[in-house]
C-alpha cells in the first residue's frame, strides 16, 4: 500500500480540513493511505515534516506550503512532490495545482461591488516563514 504524505498549514481552517478529507477519501479509493500533517503555520515544523516523510519512505508528498523557498536542505530527494495552491521558489521543477488567484479576486471584488459594497478589505493568507508569532 502506497503512503502519501500531505502537509497543510493548519487543519483548523475549513479549507485545509476539507482538502485533507477529500484527498484521504480519493487516496483510499485508489489503495493508498494518506499521512496528513498540520504544520501549525510554522516553517520549522513544516521543514521537519518534509524530513520525516523522506526518512519514513513516503511514496509521495502533497504540499500546501507556507514556505517561500524550497531547497535541498529541506527536501533532498527527487521523490514525487506536488504543490497545491502555493508555489515556493525552487531549483527543482515541481508540478503544482492552483486556481488563478488574480482572476478569482477580480470576480470576488466585482461581486461585492455589484452588491453595493464600497469599502472592501483583503485579509491575505499566511506565509509561515514571515510570521512573528505563527501559533497565535
Amino acid at each position: 500500500m502506497k503512503k502519501i504524505g500531505m502537509i497543510v498549514p493548519t487543519m483548523d481552517n475549513s479549507f485545509f480540513a476539507s482538502l485533507v478529507h477529500a484527498t484521504a477519501k480519493r487516496m483510499g479509493e485508489n489503495g493508498c493511505i494518506l499521512l496528513a500533517y498540520d504544520s501549525q503555520n510554522d516553517a520549522e515544523i513544516e521543514k521537519q515534516y518534509y524530513r520525516n516523510l523522506e526518512e519514513t519512505g513516503a511514496d509521495g508528498i502533497i504540499s500546501v506550503s507556507g514556505l517561500s523557498r524550497m531547497n535541498d536542505e529541506i527536501l533532498s530527494k527527487d521523490g514525487p512532490l506536488v504543490w497545491v495552491d502555493r508555489v515556493p521558489q525552487s531549483e527543482r521543477e515541481i508540478p503544482w495545482v492552483a486556481n488563478d488567484d488574480e482572476e478569482a479576486m477580480k470576480e470576488a471584488t466585482q461581486c461585492l461591488i455589484d452588491r453595493g459594497c464600497r469599502n472592501i478589505l483583503l485579509l491575505p493568507g499566511y506565509i509561515a516563514e514571515e510570521q512573528d508569532n505563527p501559533r497565535v
